[in-house]
């Protein structure tokens, strides 16, 4: 049975799957995203893997995925008018496409990344020009197969970085100048052995995360102009991380992440940088249990969102931080249950509305069993 992909929007008090949020501090339910008949929009057949989420400028919520309908090729979707309507043709990667990343830039022009399975599984990025799909540089950058990635837009000169490693396990990073990609400081510049790699940049210093082996290591680099350095010391906190680190920039430009604390019996906690030194932001420990699939993102308001799911299989929960500390925002089937969903969410992703700071959750059901009204396409 296929894992649907369930999209819901919060109203006042919220529903489901992706969902938005307002400016508001009670828990919520969940409504889907899209007219009853078109809430599945993903079409029926083949793989939904790691769909990913984007917000442009106007708030239109823009949605990437490997469309198993399609010969598993990219297909990007979009959210107007109550209805999601295709970006560009429908599949229109040249061959299977996978682990696909989206962004938007100031400009409201979408991009995407995603292994290449046209160009010896490497990395190709293109952008929508408002009209079709285009290869930005050469399609299958690399010199092996991509392993992990990640695509960013900086917010204060659009261009697109990405951040990728190999099946030999060199790293690079990549930003591309309008007319060719050109590699930020050396490649290689990290250690092997890296996995839950994340890249953000807003203000044109990118910074990065991942996890290293041996131990387990969270590690947060920023590039200074020429080389990627250390981003403050490294806390108790980080060694020994777990699964999926994310990091991002709240409105002020400070960069956060979030991440599975060993030192909080490896509970969700969410660290900021301040002068050289990583601060956690609240207390650690957030969630009653130990997660992993984190996400975090800030509104306009500069209000803290962190979703996070319980290892081992869950659904997931909300969290927005007030200002001293984090409460549950989302409340579904009983009031002690703060979860999006019954079922297993996973492969989630998270994108705010900077117009009305609406939040909207994207995932992915472990079982095909209708909720609140969604089809059951199984």
């Amino acid at each position: 049975m296929k894992a649907p992909l369930l999209f819901s929007k919060k109203l006042i008090i919220c529903v489901i799957s992706i969902l938005g949020f307002s400016a508001l501090s009670a828990q919520c339910d969940w409504e889907a995203v899209g007219p009853d008949d078109d809430q599945f929009f993903i079409e029926e057949g083949g793989t939904l893997y790691k769909p990913a989420i984007a917000s442009d400028n106007n708030g239109v919520q823009y949605v990437a995925y490997t469309d198993g309908g399609s010969g598993d090729k990219i297909s990007v979707k979009r959210y107007v008018n109550e209805h999601w309507t295709y970006v560009g043709p429908r599949g229109f990667s040249p061959a299977k496409a996978d682990y696909v990343k989206i962004a938007t830039d100031n400009l409201n022009r979408v991009y995407v990344a995603y292994q290449d399975y046209a160009n010896g599984n490497r990395l190709t990025v293109q952008f929508y020009n408002g009209f079709s799909w285009n290869v930005i540089g050469t399609p299958g950058m690399g010199n092996d197969t991509t392993i992990r990635f990640d695509l960013c837009v900086d917010k204060s000169t659009s261009r697109p970085l990405v951040f990728f490693t190999d099946s030999v396990d060199i790293s690079t990073v990549m930003e591309f100048n309008g007319s060719t990609w050109n590699v930020l400081g050396a490649t290689n510049f990290a250690q092997s052995n890296m996995y839950e790699i994340e890249i953000s940049s807003n203000n044109g210093t990118p910074y990065l995360s991942y996890i290293s082996y041996g131990p387990s290591t969270l590690n947060v680099l920023k590039f200074n102009g020429t080389a990627w350095v250390s981003a403050g010391a490294v806390p108790p906190s980080f060694v020994n991380a777990g699964w999926n680190s994310a990091v991002t920039f709240d409105i002020n430009d400070v960069p956060h992440i979030a991440f599975e604390d060993i030192t909080a019996s490896s509970h969700a906690s969410v660290m900021y940088l301040n002068a050289g030194v990583w601060n956690y932001l609240g207390t650690p420990g957030i969630a009653a249990y130990s997660t992993w699939y984190h996400n975090l993102a800030f509104d306009q308001s500069n209000n803290a969102f962190l979703s996070c799911t319980k290892i081992g299989g869950a659904a997931a929960q909300i969290f927005k931080y007030n200002g001293t500390s984090w409460n549950l925002i989302s409340t579904h089937l009983t009031p002690t249950n703060a979860y999006i969903t019954s079922q297993y969410a996973y492969y989630r992703d998270m994108s705010i509305d900077p117009i009305t700071n609406d939040l909207y959750m994207l995932y992915t059901e472990s079982t095909a069993t209708p909720l609140m009204g969604w089809k059951d396409y199984g």
